[in-house]
């Protein structure tokens, strides 16, 4: 659906639900509130699970891409006696650059190696990862899974990065499996939304909501948009 499509569908219903002299709004003041309308949709989607049912699978598709990071060295303080190998991904997770850029919601993770396209990376914390150190029936396998945990770097201005710890097989690269932005593709009148055409009329029904609350409660309105902008 295109901008202005969106803003004639939008104005219909905001006449409907407010009275006839609610002020109106700008291109600019749509586009803000299409965005934020995207944004809450979005965010409303991942947290049912995009595995939901099938109209979360195919709603925010268009953000949805993998990130491959070759960038790896060994590491030899996350071993046990069994022959395991550890190795530090080189990608910062909290960073700006990486968060906002790239992902801000990560839907799967895992390794590759150079004879396997795709092992399973199973979260651990670092309490597991000391009480199953050597424990032979709690360990890192291509079938059960490659261990992960992310840990503070020290040398690294306490970068928060991935260790991997694998049963010795070296692996090639680090995938994520992420959901950019939503505002990476705001709404307004140079750019149309580009989600999946299922939901564009919950975007819309969102928007009007917006729209009135805005005009109900300015200041909780501005408070609203700040709050989700962070997210």
């Amino acid at each position: 659906m295109t901008f202005a499509e969106m803003r004639t569908e939008v104005e219909v219903l905001y006449e409907f639900v407010n009275s006839a002299n609610a002020p109106g709004f700008t291109d600019a003041e749509w586009g803000t509130i299409f965005t934020a309308a995207q944004r809450n949709v979005v965010y409303r989607i991942l947290n049912e699970g995009i595995a939901a049912n099938a109209k979360n699978q195919i709603a925010i598709s268009y953000l949805i891409e993998t990130q491959t990071i070759t960038d790896i060295e060994t590491t030899t303080f996350y071993l046990n006696s069994g022959g395991t190998a550890a190795y530090t991904i080189d990608v910062d997770l909290d960073a700006d650059s990486f968060v906002d850029e790239e992902f801000f919601w990560i839907l799967d993770e895992y390794a590759s190696s150079a004879t396997l396209s795709r092992i399973r990376l199973n979260r651990i914390t670092f309490n597991h990862y000391q009480k199953n150190l050597d424990n032979p029936y709690a360990q890192p396998s291509t079938i059960e899974g490659f261990w992960i945990l992310s840990v503070q770097d020290a040398t690294n201005d306490n970068t928060n990065r991935p260790i991997i710890i694998t049963d010795g097989t070296a692996i090639t690269s680090y995938n994520l499996v992420g959901v950019k932005h939503p505002d990476t593709y705001p709404i307004d009148d140079s750019n149309n939304c580009l989600l999946n055409e299922s939901i564009h009329s919950d975007i819309v029904k969102e928007a009007v909501a917006l729209a009135k609350f805005s005009v109900d409660d300015p200041q909780g309105f501005q408070m609203a948009l700040l709050n989700s902008a962070r997210n």
